[in-house]
Order: C-alpha cells, then sequence, then structure tokens
C-alpha cells in the first residue's frame, strides 16, 4: 500500500494512474490483484453558475453579479469558501445568500483571483456574488470553484448553468483594430540624480488581442537612434509594466533631453505600434 497522494490541485476532473511492476525472480511475473483509490465527498451534489452581463467593454470597469445555484441531497456538507479565476482585480465586493444581504467572514482580492469566505456554510441557497472588475480578452471565462474551511484543500467546480453562461464577450474587440490600451507613464519627466524623485520612470499599457506576446520597448533620441531596448517586463493577465532607469545600452546615464518611446507588441496585424515622449533633466 504505497498511500500515495493525488499530485495535481483540486479540483479534479480524472485520475491519471501510472504503475510500474517489477520482480526479482525471472520466472515469476508480477501481477497486481488488488487497485483501490480513496476519495473524499463532494461539498454537493452538484452547482451551476452564470455571470451576468455576458458582454462589457473591453478595459472598462465593469459591474458584474455571479450567480450560484447550488444541489444538495440534505447530506452535503456545503461550502463558505468561494474562490474565483478573474483577469484582472476584482472591488466593491457583495454577497447575498438566499433573499439575505450578508458581510463576508473575509476578501482577498489579487490581480488574478477572488477568494470570498461566507458567515456560514451554504448546502442549498443559491449565492449572488456583485464586483467590480476589467475584462481584457475575448470569451474570457469567470472560474468558480467551492471549498469548505472544515475541509481544507478540497475544492469543487461550479459547472456552467448553461452552455457559455460563465463566458463573457467584447464585441467592440473584435470590431477594434487598435492594440494597446491604458498607456501609462508614472511621470512625463525622469529625473535619474538619484534623490528617489523620478530616478526611474514606470511604463504600463494593456495589449488586447495578443497570447503570449512579447513586446519590444525601445529608446530612441529625436535623431532616431536606438539609445536601449528594455528588459523583460513585469505582466499580469494583459497588462505590461516596463522600468525605465535613464540608461542606455552601455548602462550609462543619457543626457538631458526629449528622447522617445516605442511600444512594438510585433503582431502580423492590427495597430500594434505607439509612440510617446519622455523628457530627461537633472
Amino acid at each position: 500500500l504505497s498511500g500515495a497522494a493525488f499530485k495535481s490541485q483540486s479540483p479534479r476532473r480524472f485520475a491519471q494512474l501510472e504503475m510500474t511492476l517489477s520482480t526479482d525472480d525471472p520466472a515469476v511475473a508480477a501481477k497486481v490483484t488488488v487497485l483501490s483509490i480513496a476519495y473524499e465527498d463532494a461539498l454537493l451534489q452538484g452547482a451551476l453558475g452564470r455571470i451576468e452581463p455576458r458582454n462589457a467593454l473591453p478595459n472598462e470597469d465593469t459591474r458584474f453579479t455571479y450567480a450560484v445555484l447550488p444541489a444538495s441531497d440534505g447530506e452535503d456538507s456545503g461550502f463558505d469558501l468561494m474562490r474565483f479565476a478573474l483577469s484582472a482585480a476584482a472591488s466593491d465586493i457583495a454577497v447575498q445568500i438566499g433573499d439575505m444581504t450578508v458581510k463576508p467572514s473575509f476578501v482577498d482580492s489579487q490581480a488574478d483571483s477572488l477568494y470570498i469566505g461566507l458567515p456560514f456554510a451554504v448546502t442549498s441557497d443559491s449565492v449572488h456574488i456583485s464586483f467590480t472588475t476589467r475584462v481584457v480578452r475575448n470569451a474570457t471565462l469567470f472560474g468558480l470553484d467551492l471549498g469548505s474551511s472544515e475541509r481544507p484543500g478540497i475544492w469543487q467546480s461550479v459547472e456552467a448553468m448553461t452552455r457559455r453562461a460563465n463566458i463573457v464577450m467584447l464585441p467592440a474587440l473584435t470590431r477594434a483594430n487598435r492594440l494597446i490600451d491604458a498607456l501609462l507613464l508614472s511621470s512625463p519627466v525622469l529625473t535619474p540624480n538619484g534623490d528617489d524623485v523620478n530616478d526611474e520612470i514606470e511604463i504600463r499599457f494593456v495589449a488586447f488581442k495578443v497570447e503570449n506576446s512579447n513586446p519590444q520597448i525601445s529608446i530612441f533620441d529625436l535623431a532616431g537612434r536606438p539609445v536601449v531596448q528594455l528588459a523583460t517586463p513585469t505582466v499580469q493577465g494583459a497588462t505590461y509594466t516596463f522600468i525605465w532607469s535613464g540608461r542606455d545600452v552601455a548602462g550609462n546615464l543619457v543626457a538631458p533631453g526629449s528622447y522617445l518611446l516605442r511600444i512594438d507588441l510585433r503582431t502580423n496585424s492590427g495597430e500594434d505600434t505607439i509612440l510617446r515622449p519622455i523628457a530627461v533633466a537633472y
């Protein structure tokens, strides 16, 4: 009896087993006589979910409500934890269980997830979670798992109530040619003089309709000569963040003056490049 635990995270839809049979006696073949798998009871008989609205504007704050309809046989332990997979951080969380508005026991909103604790275990009442977030990918799936504080590590998936009921579409994005949005510079002027004020400039933007992109961010002088190509960014969903410290490719501080920032998503179609001025002063 190995007692080996599953390596994949809960919830699991399938189980794949690998067994290696060996023997020290070439005249005897190893064989399996008994195979048993121990499992935990599910939290519920099932749970169906639906997100509203089903359409949104790209990268705009949108108020969503996710409805969960649990099914229980009366002996289920129920759930008091909810784990959402999102494309951006959520805010302004509201929880309704049945006809009652309740205060969650905790809310943990991350860049790509939302964890909510309910004040008590739910087995049969509907649950509605309202929150504000942004969607930047067309056909974004709002995934939800249910858990129990009494049974740590056990998670149960919520299935779509109807086909694509947990997916949000961005109709305007499918018609748009613009691929770069929400470009933000932390300061219009870079002053790399070591006083900890604007010694670096943060460059942040959202890339639409691009999967696994490797944007090229370059700095040029006004004569068009390359100064430096910025290093690998920090990526959160479709948001890219680059840092420029005012140094050229050799690591030397550049001369004061005006420079050009060029963002190139390096795609085969769409408006994938943009230019912005950056001033350097001492």
